[in-house]
């Protein structure tokens, strides 16, 4: 899955986000991401980064039924990436799914890092 950002419209679905991306133009397909689709972005996140708290992590998000479950480990992911790379990275990967959560976590807590 490519990772999308820009002008969304989100509605909440039993599977999952269903957005549509509408370019400048003209409108897209809309680009479905369910929890499935969300937790192989959340493992996509720690490409590159090795170790326990690495795998601890992955069968976290891998158990997640909840997209507000994976929100949480947001957190955790981030410090991951950050001490194995960057925190400019780990900054860059986690704003990038930021999108992904509109519609089921409060836009006040949708902030960028």
């Amino acid at each position: 899955m490519v990772l999308v950002s820009g002008f969304f419209k989100s509605s909440r679905t039993d599977s999952g986000v269903s957005r549509s991306l509408w370019g400048n133009s003209k409108a897209m397909a809309p680009v479905k991401i369910d929890l499935k689709d969300l937790q192989d972005e959340m493992h996509g996140l720690m490409k590159g980064c090795t170790g326990d708290e690495v795998q601890r992590l992955g069968f976290k998000v891998t158990a997640a039924s909840k997209v507000s479950e994976l929100w949480m480990l947001r957190s955790d992911i981030y410090q991951v990436i950050a001490r194995q790379h960057s925190q400019t990275e780990a900054a860059k990967r986690i704003n990038g799914v930021l999108s992904f959560f509109e519609g089921w976590i409060p836009a006040s807590q949708l902030t960028r890092i």
